[in-house]
């Protein structure tokens, strides 16, 4: 039916692809089971069809909702189709900075697969293969950005990891001028050549964090995600307030579990917390 739908849309058919892509999903919704990255070829095909019906607000929403349902590990030129739509659609009804920010993950995402080099002023990300969907579980699948090593800077992440491997620096600050690369040797290098290899008899759990307006709140989060991700356990506490969250690192600590902090663009929090008192709290947990 998918092959059928398609023909239609090549042939300007919409209706006719419309109808073929909700019948489609229709049948598939009532299949138990079925993972939802099923569902993103459809809803794009579905969208198309509402695009060329002059349908455009449902054509946003059903790529939003495909844009959800996708996972760019098992199809990354699928989800690049999807946000690439997406874009085009905001920027012609002048929703200018959602255009923006998805043309930012979408440079993201073919950065991180390989289809595009990395240029601009964002930061890397770590570098992605394509997985098979009959693969029921994969270890890792993110490496070191090739950008990294081929700029030679695959000796600064080494150093990085030997450093937070030993005991004698607790604290690290990579300092420069912006735009050097700091944020880039931290998510396309030093975090997955942690996840990578134990540190000795520990397993690394990197933490990073980029937004501070609610820093007590997207640290707790990003914790439990990573601890999560990584020991494929949930936590049964919440970790809502700085001393949740101090016991929970001691609880890694006791489980032979490394937790390394990175705040990331540190210099925003000062223009949040402009106040020495509304910093306090923050200096105090660390």
């Amino acid at each position: 039916m998918v092959f059928l739908a398609e023909v239609a849309l090549q042939q300007s058919r919409w209706e006719e692809a419309n109808q073929l892509a909700g019948q489609t999903l229709q049948i598939l919704a009532d299949i138990p089971n079925l993972q939802s990255n099923e569902f993103g070829l459809y809803r794009f095909i579905l969208a198309k069809s509402e695009q060329g019906l002059g349908q455009v607000q449902a054509a946003i929403s059903n790529l939003e909702t495909a844009k959800v349902e996708s996972n760019h590990q098992y199809n990354p030129q699928l989800y690049i189709s999807i946000l690439e739509r997406l874009r085009s659609l905001y920027f012609e009804e002048s929703e200018y900075l959602k255009a923006f920010n998805i043309k930012q993950e979408q440079l993201q995402i073919e950065q991180q697969y390989g289809f595009r080099a990395f240029v601009g002023a964002s930061y890397l990300n770590p570098q992605r293969q394509a997985i098979n969907s009959a693969q029921l579980q994969v270890e890792n699948p993110e490496t070191i950005a090739q950008e990294i090593t081929a700029s030679g800077r695959g000796q600064d992440v080494k150093r990085l990891r030997e450093r937070i491997g030993g005991t004698e620096h607790k604290l690290t600050v990579i300092h420069g001028q912006s735009g050097v690369g700091k944020s880039s040797i931290l998510q396309g290098g030093l975090i997955p050549a942690l996840l990578q290899q134990a540190i000795g008899e520990r397993d690394a759990l990197p933490i990073l964090l980029r937004v501070y307006t609610n820093w007590v709140g997207m640290l707790g989060q990003s914790l439990a995600q990573a601890f999560e991700e990584v020991r494929a356990i949930q936590l049964s506490v919440n970790l809502d307030s700085s001393v949740a969250i101090l016991e929970q690192l001691q609880r890694n600590a006791d489980r032979n579990l490394l937790t390394v902090l990175m705040f990331d663009q540190f210099e925003e929090f000062f223009f949040v917390y402009p106040d020495q008192r509304q910093r306090r709290a923050f200096y105090e947990f660390l």
